[in-house]
């Protein structure tokens, strides 16, 4: 998957209309790489944010999540 997902993507997901459109905020454009930095500086808020997106973005932003918790960064992230 290398297309980033749509706002439609994000936003179709279960959760509250603030819940998704605050993931859209945090994760629309937002490549892989910026999205596993981002997770980096507040993991428990963008691990919400993924449960509240669509089936496709959901999957798209969950290989951020993994390829972050696999890093040395996660190590001392308690939130991880």
């Amino acid at each position: 998957m290398t297309t980033l997902p749509t706002y439609e993507e994000i936003y179709n997901g279960p959760g509250s209309r603030f819940e998704n459109e605050t993931a859209v905020e945090h994760y629309l454009g937002v490549s892989l790489e910026d999205a596993m930095r981002r997770i980096g500086d507040g993991t428990t808020q963008y691990i919400e944010d993924l449960l509240c997106m669509g089936p496709h973005a959901f999957r798209f932003y969950t290989a951020a999540m993994v390829e972050y918790l696999k890093s040395d960064s996660s190590t001392d992230d308690y939130q991880a």
